[in-house]
């Protein structure tokens, strides 16, 4: 139900109200598509467009994805962009694997 309500009614609410306040053709997409977000999306879209509490809405948006508040505040989130290219990816996996070593033998 909660689903059908964030993915069908609320952009079908959004687009009537563009029609009644008389939106531009950009303007009402914008609006629908926002609305279209999966909950918790919305939030971490505009953190970053802003560059503010960025970790506070990644969290809510594991939290929207059904994770328990320990889980959404222990992830760890990796972004790929799109001039991300196959050879960065792999420095990082080598740099996070060298990591994760360092750390698995100071916990021993």
């Amino acid at each position: 139900f909660v689903c059908a309500v964030a993915l069908v009614l609320h952009p079908a609410i959004t687009y009537g109200l563009s029609r009644v306040l008389d939106l531009g053709t950009a303007g009402m997409r914008s609006a629908i598509l926002t609305a279209s977000m999966a909950p918790g999306i919305n939030t971490y879209v505009f953190a970053s467009m802003y560059g503010k509490a960025r970790r506070v809405a990644a969290s809510s948006v594991l939290r929207a994805m059904g994770f328990s508040a320990e889980d959404a505040g222990c992830a760890i989130r990796v972004s790929l962009g799109p001039q991300t290219s196959e050879e960065d990816v792999l420095r990082f996996a080598e740099g996070w694997l060298a990591a994760h070593d360092r750390w698995r033998a100071r916990a021993t």
